[in-house]
């Protein structure tokens, strides 16, 4: 990716009027995938942490349960 990015870079700093639009259009376009990516993972991470919370809090509710049934 850095390679990429740092080709873009180049592209950029062209002469040509076309490359450098290329260049500038394609590198807005990368940062906003990343942040799309970086706001799914976010997402994603954020589900898992209630998952297991809610296991957690569901199995004390039983265990709590089978206790109180004995």
């Amino acid at each position: 990716m850095k390679s990429c990015t740092n080709a873009l870079d180049n592209m950029i700093k062209s002469d040509n009027d076309i490359a450098k639009k290329y260049g500038e259009d394609l590198k807005k376009h990368y940062a906003e995938m990343k942040q799309y990516y970086v706001a799914a993972v976010a997402y994603r991470q954020q589900y898992v942490i209630v998952k297991i919370v809610k296991d957690n809090f569901d199995n004390l509710q039983k265990v709590l349960e089978d206790k109180a049934n004995k």
